[in-house]
């Protein structure tokens, strides 16, 4: 079986919304090597402390991290910014990992049904192809909460999928935070802020292409 650990970005509103995209992003992993992948992303954390001071227990969410702020958590946009290109080198490099994200720009109709039903149905291909790598053609979702869960995730169990999926704190899984980065390298990619244009913004994504399988913009219908 594989995990799936999946975060969004931005909001799924059009009306009053500040953001012009939605997107869901995030990784996957064969759950018999999740063990070695949380010891390789907790030893990057020990290394973060070791190198930065950056607090091995503090959640690292990417919106904040790279955010405005001068300083945040004692460190400087440019720490701030290496630190975050090394953590997806990181997530990039763990064992049989696998990143993906979806996205829209906001039109007519529900954006996280429409991202959240593509979604779905690429994970069960990649699970059925075996693109989502070696394992038992199965998988299950663990995604930081959502404002609502959308109907392609409601079905008690749905082949290949595990369950419906769930959710859990990203403050207490590193896979959540990585997914939280690579939700964020993938909105950078797509409309950087004025901080990320000038320091190479679109560059995060590329850092994630080893281990990619798509980060795909839906037309909006």
């Amino acid at each position: 079986m594989h995990v799936v650990y999946l975060d969004e970005s931005g909001d799924p509103g059009r009306i009053g919304s500040p953001t012009g995209i939605y997107l869901i992003a995030g990784l996957a992993l064969d759950a018999s090597r999740w063990a070695e992948c949380h010891r390789l992303l907790a030893s990057f954390r020990q290394d973060v402390y070791a190198r930065h001071g950056l607090d091995p227990d503090c959640e690292m969410h990417a919106s904040e991290f790279l955010g405005a702020a001068q300083t945040h958590l004692g460190l400087g946009r440019i720490e701030r910014l290496a630190i975050a290109r090394a953590f997806l080198d990181a997530i990039s490099a763990l064992p049989g990992v696998r990143v993906f994200g979806w996205s829209i720009h906001k039109g007519i109709g529900d954006s996280l049904e429409t991202v959240a039903l593509v979604a779905s149905e690429n994970l069960d291909a990649w699970a059925c192809s075996g693109e989502l790598g070696a394992a038992d053609g199965t998988y299950l979702i663990i995604h930081d909460t959502f404002g609502r869960r959308p109907s392609a995730w409601r079905a008690e169990y749905a082949p290949p999928r595990v369950g419906r999926p769930m959710d859990e704190a990203s403050s207490a899984s590193l896979f959540l935070q990585a997914a939280d980065f690579v939700a964020y390298a993938m909105c950078q990619n797509l409309v950087p802020n004025t901080f990320m244009r000038a320091h190479g913004g679109r560059g995060l994504l590329r850092r994630l292409a080893p281990a990619s399988l798509g980060f795909r913009v839906i037309a909006a219908k």
